[in-house]
């Protein structure tokens, strides 16, 4: 920690590394619960911004990237952190799916604030100078990790059903977006499931079988996670 300049005395503690987290005393003060000090040391770390995605919160913090994402708003919204949106470059990571860079994190605000606004243009200039048929829905997802949802020649992959799952806890509380993703990865799911080759039908049933079990206990386990530190917390 850091107090006014000037740091506690390494020799009050055993062992301390040389590439230990400054953190600023007001800081510790203000920052009443201990999720969110955790992702306020792991942006703090890095001077020029923190480059974390959503996969990589979720393994830090040890829970569901829905729950990750649910975590990172809220202490972006209590002003512990402060995001910059990814930009939308020029990069392509499947069938009409646009490759977003990582979001950025500072512990004080960016400078530019129209920044949203920025990436919402360059998506669409994007999209015109690229030889790919894209389509209005496939544009509306942008943010989200389409993989090969919309790709007619492809099956899902487990990533693309966890990244079901996710938008349909989402849908579950009132996104519009989500529910509209949701619908079309049902539509899809339900043409595999019907599908004339047997083989493919068991493949898509065993998978979606597979990662729903897996997000069941990956959900129960953050929330057993979330009680237990705010128990701590409390105490």
């Amino acid at each position: 920690m850091e107090d006014k300049g000037k740091y506690m005395k390494a020799s009050s503690f055993p062992d301390v590394p040389d590439n230990f987290t400054k953190i600023y005393h007001d800081d510790f003060q203000r920052i009443d619960n201990t999720i969110d000090l955790y992702i306020f040391a792991c942006v703090r770390k890095w001077k020029n911004g923190a480059k974390y995605s959503y996969a990589e919160w979720s393994e830090m913090l040890g829970c569901t990237e829905r729950y990750a994402v649910e975590l990172i708003k809220g202490a972006v919204e209590n002003k512990i952190i402060y995001k910059l949106e990814g930009d939308f470059n020029n990069g392509w990571v499947g069938a009409g799916q646009l490759k977003q860079d990582v979001n950025i994190y500072l512990t004080k605000p960016f400078l530019m604030s129209e920044k949203q606004e920025q990436i919402e243009k360059q998506v669409k200039n994007d999209a015109q100078t690229k030889n790919v048929a894209i389509t209005l829905d496939e544009m509306e997802f942008a943010d989200y990790r389409v993989g090969n949802w919309f790709d007619k020649k492809a099956f899902a992959d487990e990533k693309d059903y966890h990244e079901y799952f996710n938008r349909k806890e989402e849908a579950s509380k009132g996104d519009e977006r989500a529910e509209k993703f949701v619908k079309h990865c049902e539509s899809r799911i339900e043409q595999w499931l019907s599908h004339k080759n047997d083989q493919v039908r068991k493949i898509v049933a065993e998978k979606l079988a597979k990662v729903e079990s897996e997000f069941k206990a990956k959900n129960h386990q953050a929330l057993q996670l979330m009680r237990l530190l705010r128990g701590t917390w409390m105490s």
